[in-house]
């Protein structure tokens, strides 16, 4: 991933232009090695937290065809985990956590540079380029106690920022840098939050790299914002692709999530780079299906449309062709 500096004649939506604006962090920093002072709960037995040596990321052995994932090697990886207070009912933590192991070990196979993690709140405790199953739950086991609000626009537009530096300046200089999929796992509340201090610091490189906007936390408004940026560059339809993940099974949440989806489609022919699926528990045990749609749902049009078979692996598995 590249960390280019940003380009001081970067002209966004409207005319705007930063003036004197303080780049925020590069896409990938490096990473950190992560102290583990409030470990979680352990995962119900059976699952990844019994052993202790370093295990590769190597994906299960299952009868769906390769080319359906194969989409997989053009793209970066990058998870977003929600961590705020009402992750705790439901033993959402613990099933998002299943969920973020099931979707690394696939995904790691295609993308040779690692998986990237992203707190929602502990953004202390990000991970990048992160190859091994043990290093994955040492960053969920520094987390700590899971508090605060879902903001998950702000979260998205700080990482969208960091991306679009390196992109607009390779295209200044004739390259071009990987595609990313964004792969967000919530409860699914993403209402409007309020705006702590801290949040408004998280949020200083956004309002002064990009056209003034009101830091209300709207998701769908920051997923259209940008989408009319890659229109207006025209960037390629695949640059980015955005996957929200519901955990769990919270009727009013998947309500305020189908609500979203409107939204945002009320906007074509903006481009469509979002794709929402739900994770529940009965997706566990070898749902690799429910797997592969969430890695490509977003990023592959035919896959946006499957049907969510969770477990049953007897269903029809035609590959679908890459976007």
């Amino acid at each position: 991933m590249m960390t280019d500096k940003v380009a001081a004649n970067i002209e966004l939506e409207d005319g705007c232009r930063p003036q004197d604006a303080i780049p925020p962090p590069p896409y990938t920093p490096l990473p950190v090695e992560q102290k583990v002072d409030k470990p979680l709960p352990p995962l119900p037995q059976g699952d990844h937290m019994d052993g202790e040596e370093t295990r590769p990321l190597v994906p299960p052995k299952d009868k769906v065809s390769e080319d359906v994932l194969d989409i997989l090697r053009q793209y970066d990886t990058a998870i977003i985990i929600d961590d705020s207070a009402s992750m705790r009912e439901e033993n959402r933590w613990v099933l998002a956590r299943t969920a973020v192991i099931q979707l690394c070990e696939v995904a790691a196979k295609y993308d040779q540079d690692g998986i990237d993690l992203h707190f929602l709140n502990n953004y202390s405790v990000d991970g990048t380029n992160l190859t091994s199953i043990d290093s994955i739950e040492g960053h969920f086991k520094a987390v700590g106690n899971l508090s605060n609000g879902s903001f998950l626009g702000m979260k998205l537009d700080e990482l969208l920022v960091a991306y679009w530096h390196p992109l607009h300046n390779a295209r200044r200089k004739g390259g071009k840098i990987k595609p990313v999929n964004f792969i967000i796992l919530t409860d699914g509340h993403i209402g409007m939050d309020p705006i702590t201090n801290e949040s408004r610091q998280r949020a200083y490189f956004v309002v002064a790299f990009l056209p003034p906007v009101p830091v209300d936390d709207d998701l769908g408004a920051v997923i259209i914002r940008w989408a009319k940026e890659l229109d207006k560059g025209f960037y390629p339809m695949h640059q980015i692709g955005i996957q929200i993940v519901q955990v769990g099974m919270d009727k009013s949440a998947s309500d305020e999530l189908e609500r979203l989806d409107r939204d945002v489609r009320k906007h074509f022919p903006l481009r469509d780079m979002l794709d929402i699926t739900q994770y529940r528990k009965q997706d566990q045990p070898e749902g690799i299906n429910i797997i592969n749609k969430i890695l490509t749902g977003a990023i592959n049009p035919r896959m946006q449309m499957a049907r969510a078979i969770g477990p049953d692996l007897n269903e029809d598995t035609t590959p679908y062709p890459s976007a």
